[in-house]
C-alpha cells in the first residue's frame, strides 16, 4: 500500500497481498493432501516452485516463475490445491484465460491479484488460439513489464508479480487447452499428474468441506515455514533464470504431445493412401501436392491443421 512511481506515472496502491507469517509447527493434513494428490516425488518439484514463488513476493522480487499445471481425472482434489495456491501468494486470484486467447483486451482486473488461475477450461484445438495462448504463457511468466488496459482508459506500464497456475483433467481432448510444448515454452511449464485420494476429512457434507478448509488454512504458517527454513531445493533442481527448473511428468508429456499439429499431419499422412498397394514403396511429390492429397481426402480437417 502507498504511493508509487512507474516511468514518470504516480500509481496508488490501495489494497496489498496478504503475507501469511511463518511459525514452526504441525502441518500433517496439508502434507496428506499434497502428497496424497501427486505423490511424494512430485511434491518435492511443488514445493520447490512455491518456495521460489513465496521468497520472491515477500522480499518485494519481481523473479520469473514457470507456469505450474497440474492435470488429473474430474474432483481429485486440484482445484482445492489451487485455492491453497492463493493463500499462499498473497490470498488474491485472477482469471487470466480470456485476456490470454486474446478473447478481451482490458485486463486490469489481473493486477489486483498475484495469482492467476486458470481452471477446467474447455479444450481450444484451434492451432492458432493455441499458439496465442503460447505467446501470454511466455509473457506472464518471464516479463517484468506488462501493459495494463481498462476500458475507457489509457493504457499504462505496470511491473506486477506473478505467478500462473493451470488445473484441468488428464485426457488428450482436455490437454489441448494448453499449447504445443515447443522448445522456447518448454522451460516456462511445469507439468504435474494429480490423482485422488480419500481426504483426511468427510467432505460429503458443507460442514465437512468447512471443517477441511479452516484445519489447511491453520497449517498453512507452519507450511510457510518449512518452505522458508527447512526444504532445501536440490543443486542439480537450481535454475538461474527461475529459482528451479522445470519438471515434466512424463505421462502428462507424452498425452500433450500426442495432441501436436506434427502428430495430428503423421495420422492424416498414415490415413491418406499415399502408397496404393505397396506400402513400402516411397512416395514423392511436392508440399502443394500433398497437401492437395491431403484436403482432397480429409476436407477442412486437413485444411484448419495445415
Amino acid at each position: 500500500v502507498g504511493l508509487d512511481e512507474v516511468h514518470g506515472e504516480k500509481i496508488l496502491v490501495t489494497v496489498s497481498a496478504r503475507h501469511i507469517e511463518p511459525k514452526a509447527g504441525s502441518w500433517e493434513t496439508l502434507r496428506a493432501v499434497y502428497e496424497g494428490l501427486l505423490g511424494a516425488e512430485q511434491c518435492g518439484h511443488f514445493y520447490a516452485w512455491l518456495q521460489v514463488g513465496i521468497d520472491s513476493l515477500r522480499a518485494g522480487r519481481m523473479r520469473p516463475g514457470q507456469a505450474l499445471v497440474i492435470a488429473g481425472e474430474p474432483q481429485c482434489g486440484k482445484s482445492l490445491v489451487q485455492a491453497l495456491i492463493t493463500e499462499l501468494l498473497g490470498g488474491r486470484v485472477a482469471s487470466p484465460y480470456a485476456y490470454m486467447t486474446h478473447k478481451t483486451n482490458f485486463n486490469s482486473d489481473l493486477f489486483k491479484a498475484e495469482h492467476q488461475a486458470i481452471e477446467d477450461k474447455a479444450e481450444s484445438p484451434h492451432p492458432a488460439m493455441r499458439k496465442a495462448f503460447a505467446a501470454e504463457i511466455k509473457n506472464t511468466t518471464v516479463n517484468r513489464a506488462q501493459r495494463c488496459e481498462k476500458k475507457n482508459r489509457e493504457a499504462l506500464t505496470l511491473y506486477p508479480f506473478w505467478r500462473l497456475s493451470i488445473t484441468l483433467n488428464d485426457d488428450a481432448p482436455s490437454l489441448q487447452v494448453l499449447p504445443q510444448l515447443e522448445s522456447g515454452l518448454r522451460d516456462k511449464l511445469i507439468l504435474l499428474k494429480a490423482k485422488a485420494f480419500p481426504l483426511p476429512v468427510d467432505t460429503s457434507q458443507p460442514a465437512g468441506e468447512e471443517l477441511l478448509w479452516k484445519i489447511l488454512t491453520d497449517e498453512l504458517p507452519a507450511f510457510v515455514h518449512y518452505l522458508l527454513n527447512d526444504f532445501k531445493i536440490p543443486d542439480d533442481w537450481r535454475d538461474a533464470r527461475f529459482g528451479v527448473r522445470a519438471y515434466h511428468n512424463p505421462y502428462i508429456l507424452a498425452l500433450m504431445d500426442s495432441t501436436s499439429s506434427e502428430h495430428k499431419l503423421l495420422e492424416l499422412i498414415d490415413g491418406c493412401d499415399l502408397w496404393g498397394t505397396i506400402p513400402l514403396d516411397p512416395w514423392e511429390g511436392k508440399a502443394a501436392e500433398l497437401e492437395e492429397k491431403l484436403i482432397d481426402r480429409f476436407g477442412r480437417t486437413a485444411s484448419r491443421l495445415l
